[in-house]
C-alpha cells in the first residue's frame, strides 16, 4: 500500500523542505517504529510552491493555498502511484473539494481524528496551538455532523512557526530535556486538564504535528497527574489509520456525497 502525504505549500513561507525536513519524517518513523507501516509506504510530496510569507495563519492565508493544493490532490490521486492520500495539516485545507476532486481515497487530519475520537468516547476536545485554528476547526466539525461532541478547542498561544522551529531546533533525543519544549508540554497537559475537569471530556485530540512529536511527554504528564484514563488521538496518525482503513475495504468517497456530471444515479430531490 502507498500512500501519499501532501503538505500544504512549500516556499518562503513554509519553514521546512517536505523532501528533507525531519519532523514529518520523524512522525512517519515514530508509526513505522510501533509496527503501524508493515507493508504501507508513505510518501511526502513536495506541494506546490507559493511565496506565502505570513508567520501566522488565518482563513485568507488557507484560502489562498487550497487551490495550490487541490491542483496536487487531482495530480497524484491521477498519477496511479498512490492508493489514498492524506494530509498532516490540522485544519483539512480544501476538504469538501478535495473529496471531489480525488479519484482515490483522502484521509484529511482534522475529519480522521475527530471520527476516531468519537468511535471511542462521548466528549473531546482539540489541544492546539494558537486561536486562528479554532473558528474553522469549529466549523469543520459541524460540517462533520460531530459537532455536539465537541465540547473546546483549546490552545497554548503559540504559532506553528515558533513550535516548529523549536521542534527542529533540538534532537528527538534531547527534546524533552529543553525548558522551551518543557514549556509547551507544560502548557498542552494543563489545557487537557482544564478540558478534562471543566468540560468533561473522556477523550483528547492533539491538534498539531508538533504537538504530535511531544506525544509522549504530553501522555506522560497526563498520567502523571491521574489521568491515564483519558485516551489522546494524533491528528497524522488518524489520518493514517483512517486511509489504511478505507484502503483496505475496498472504499473511497462515495460518488452521490460528491457527485460529478457524470453521476448515473442521481437524487429525485437534495
Amino acid at each position: 500500500m502507498r500512500l501519499v502525504d501532501i503538505p500544504p505549500y512549500r516556499g518562503a513561507g513554509y519553514e521546512y523542505n517536505p523532501k528533507e525536513g525531519p519532523w514529518i519524517r520523524e512522525l512517519i518513523d515514530n508509526l513505522r517504529q510501533r509496527g503501524q507501516l508493515e507493508g504501507v509506504e508513505v510518501e511526502i510530496d513536495e506541494g506546490h510552491f507559493t511565496d506565502h510569507t505570513y508567520e501566522t495563519r488565518n482563513e485568507e492565508v488557507w484560502a489562498n493555498l487550497a487551490p495550490g493544493f487541490l491542483r496536487r490532490v487531482r495530480e497524484c490521486s491521477e498519477s496511479g502511484r498512490y492508493d489514498a492520500i492524506i494530509c498532516h495539516v490540522p485544519i483539512d485545507e480544501g476538504a469538501i473539494a478535495a473529496q471531489f476532486v480525488s479519484k482515490i481515497p483522502v484521509a484529511l487530519a482534522l475529519h480522521s481524528a475527530v471520527h476516531f475520537a468519537s468511535f471511542i468516547g462521548d466528549k473531546f476536545s482539540i489541544i492546539d496551538i494558537s486561536d486562528q485554528h479554532g473558528p474553522r476547526q469549529r466549523h469543520l466539525v459541524q460540517n462533520y455532523g460531530l459537532n455536539h461532541k465537541l465540547m473546546s478547542i483549546r490552545t497554548i498561544n503559540r504559532t506553528s512557526t515558533q513550535v516548529m522551529r523549536l521542534v527542529r531546533q533540538f534532537p528527538k533525543g534531547e527534546r524533552a530535556r529543553a525548558p522551551e519544549i518543557q514549556g509547551i508540554v507544560l502548557d498542552a497537559v494543563a489545557q487537557g486538564i482544564n478540558a478534562i475537569e471543566k468540560e468533561r471530556v473522556d477523550t483528547l485530540i492533539l491538534g498539531f504535528p508538533g504537538l504530535e512529536l511531544l506525544q509522549r511527554e504530553i501522555r506522560q504528564g497526563l498520567d502523571d497527574k491521574g489521568y491515564d484514563e483519558i485516551p489522546m488521538v494524533c491528528m497524522f496518525t488518524a489520518s493514517v489509520e483512517m486511509a489504511k482503513a478505507m484502503v483496505n475495504m475496498g472504499l473511497k468517497q462515495a460518488a452521490r456525497a460528491y457527485p460529478g456530471d457524470g453521476l448515473r444515479a442521481k437524487p429525485e430531490y437534495r
